[in-house]
């Protein structure tokens, strides 16, 4: 008998499970995209922006998907300096105090930090 763990996540607190993960699914670049794209959905983002991150991150499984790991790392590394450029953005003193932002730095910065993750397994 062959069982398999798996572990079920609600990405977005409404009491209905949106992911099914085993073991086997974690350790791909496609699972941590969709991934991050659910925990985009659950965050306060400009639709314009939110747009762009999903392009994105769909085109960077494609590219993974057909095996182009540098033009899938190049697709990223746009996500991250968009981004980047949101945090200074808000940390201009004329954008401090203005709502609504894009994105919070704060979001900002948790999704480059999982992008990066997601460069690191790929890259190594």
């Amino acid at each position: 008998m062959n069982a398999t763990t798996t572990l079920e996540l609600d990405t977005d607190g409404d009491d209905v499970f949106d992911l099914e993960i085993s073991a086997a699914d974690t350790d791909t670049p496609s699972f941590s995209l969709e991934l991050l794209k659910n925990i985009i959905n659950t965050l306060n983002i400009h639709k314009s922006l939110y747009e762009y991150l999903i392009h994105h991150l769909d085109e960077a499984a494609r590219e993974f998907e057909k095996e182009k790991v540098d033009q899938a790392s190049k697709t990223l590394n746009h996500i991250i300096d968009t981004l980047e450029r949101e945090i200074v953005k808000n940390e201009k003193e004329e954008w401090k105090n203005k709502e609504p932002k894009k994105i919070s730095s704060d979001d900002a910065g948790k999704l480059i930090f999982i992008v990066r993750g997601v460069l690191e397994g790929v890259v190594e």
